[in-house]
């Protein structure tokens, strides 16, 4: 809240990533199906009927309205007009284990699988494209997908092989700036901000500000302690927040320090969302 104070919206368990509305509403995956958390209420929707699999990955609102859920084993499913329908095999979606979900510069979803590689997917036209290593995908598994702030024409997409850019259907090592890196990427995000620098991670190892100046660069991880981060945000006051592992960190000019919580221990965060009020 405004105050700086924690208020406990569910006792759900395994709570993955958060999707924040724009009319307010948070989304979530709990084991009792889709949850929406809206002025102080908390809502499900069946487990058995409408989430195939209640372990959520992914989420993202497309431009048409429709939310689009990616499961860790029944692939994608999508809501719209309070209607949730998997969209899997049988409409030539043949994607187990969904790790990230981007929009396409043309409004197209792209979505990363688990050993699966990437796809592209229109609501209307289906499967539009798939691309694995064989095509330069960096790694079986897509975990992490990004737009750039600069260059709206592509997507970054990181896997354990290393960083790579999508642009109209194919995929270069060397992204826009110069930027590349070929070790495991687990987490890319393009800096709104200072939109010249990208922050990425592996799954274990320091947090690397790719494409910054060597002042930002050299204080990347200045008072992070070690652990994985699993998200990073620029907050409505301008701040750049990262989660993960060892709790919720902000960047100030000399480093990153620690934010607190009111006596909550913040431990294994996951997700976060902002609302309007900031």
């Amino acid at each position: 809240s405004r105050e700086g104070t924690w208020r406990l919206v569910s006792r759900e368990t395994g709570v993955g990533p958060v999707y924040l509305d724009p009319d307010g509403s948070v989304w979530f995956g709990s084991r009792k199906g889709l949850a929406r958390w809206k002025d102080g209420r908390l809502e499900y929707r069946g487990r058995d009927t409408i989430l195939p699999d209640w372990r959520v990955r992914a989420i993202l609102r497309d431009r048409s309205g429709d939310l689009w859920v990616g499961t860790f084993s029944a692939g994608l499913a999508r809501l719209r007009v309070g209607v949730v329908r998997a969209v899997g095999a049988r409409e030539g979606l043949d994607l187990e284990g969904t790790t990230a979900v981007a929009l396409a510069p043309n409004g197209d979803l792209l979505a990363g699988g688990f050993e699966t590689g990437l796809v592209q997917w229109h609501p209307v036209n289906g499967l539009v494209g798939r691309w694995t290593e064989d095509e330069g995908l960096p790694g079986a598994t897509v975990w992490t997908l990004s737009r750039d702030v600069l260059d709206a024409s592509g997507v970054w997409v990181g896997g354990d092989g290393g960083l790579a850019w999508w642009q109209d259907g194919r995929l270069s090592r060397i992204g826009p700036r110069g930027i590349a890196h070929g070790g495991p990427l687990r987490l890319v995000f393009a800096d709104p901000q200072d939109p010249g620098v990208l922050w990425a991670q592996a799954e274990k190892g320091p947090l690397m500000a790719l494409g910054a100046p060597a002042g930002v660069a050299a204080t990347a991880n200045t008072g992070l302690p070690d652990g994985r981060i699993r998200f990073m945000h620029r907050d409505r006051r301008g701040r750049l927040l990262a989660g993960g592992e060892r709790g919720l960190f902000v960047r100030a000019a000399t480093g990153w320090r620690g934010v607190p919580a009111g006596g909550v221990a913040l431990r294994e965060l996951k997700a976060i969302a902002e609302g309007r009020d900031g």
